[in-house]
């Protein structure tokens, strides 16, 4: 079984540069590494957080994790036998506990759940149970209809880093940000952000044979170019979205 100042000894062998390891709990970054200066890691050195399953890695996989620190996305073969590993570990952690949810539909100006059924039945009627399959066609990819809530983020926020919209398939949830709940905010922006979130829960991200995450394939761009509105909302996007952020942050300053 490894300690953290084992694992730093084999870990600063392989990489030839200082590595100090600490435990963490962190389920979604399971590794977490930054660099102790300046420059790449094989010479700066590594500040590494490490998830406590860790411990009982075997030693190929602490290898496979130097080779990663010394070359980064070059170990490609290590990389991926480092994924698995993780992943597995991940999958026989015990179930978490999800925090409670506060989920607000109505907003000051646009009630979600209209908008979420509306939507939901003109362009996944048969995904969602909005209309009945033929009897020699069973909905084998019906799904249950995710639940939707104005988002808790700051109308504020850096506007580089706006999220108008996510998808939470463990909650099987749609957070809309409250930046839209603005009569400035057209209905067919909110409704194509409602859409385009309502496509991750069809089409959930994955990872690739490379072992990178896939959020938005193939199929789900060439459905989403398919939106009625999709060139009039990504236009609106480009064009007034920014200045409609801009405005709320000076008003709520």
């Amino acid at each position: 079984m490894w300690t953290t100042d084992t694992l730093a000894r084999a870990l600063t062998q392989e990489l030839g540069a200082p590595v100090q390891v600490r435990f963490t709990r962190s389920r979604s970054t399971p590794v977490q590494a930054k660099a102790l200066g300046y420059g790449p890691f094989k010479s700066a050195g590594v500040d590494l957080g490490l998830h406590g399953f860790f411990e009982e890695a075997p030693v190929e996989t602490v290898q496979d994790l130097g080779h990663w620190l010394r070359v980064g996305r070059r170990a490609r073969l290590a990389s991926q036998r480092l994924d698995q590993w993780i992943q597995a570990r991940v999958a026989l952690l015990p179930a978490k506990a999800p925090r409670r949810v506060r989920v607000k539909t109505q907003g000051q100006h646009y009630d979600l759940i209209p908008l979420l059924h509306s939507v939901g039945a003109q362009e996944f009627p048969r995904h969602f149970g909005f209309e009945n399959p033929p009897l020699d066609d069973p909905a084998k990819d019906l799904l249950p209809l995710p639940a939707i809530t104005w988002s808790q983020q700051n109308p504020r926020g850096k506007l580089k880093s706006l999220r108008l919209g996510s998808y939470s398939k463990d909650r099987n949830l749609v957070r809309i940000h409250p930046l839209l709940d603005d009569p400035r905010a057209p209905e067919f922006f909110v409704r194509y952000i409602i859409f385009h979130e309502l496509l991750h829960a069809i089409h959930p991200s994955h990872r690739s044979p490379g072992g990178r995450w896939v959020h938005h394939s193939p199929t789900f761009r060439r459905r989403e170019s398919r939106y009625p509105d999709y060139a009039r909302a990504l236009q609106w996007e480009q064009k007034d979205l920014w200045s409609l952020a801009k405005k709320i942050r000076r008003k709520r300053g």
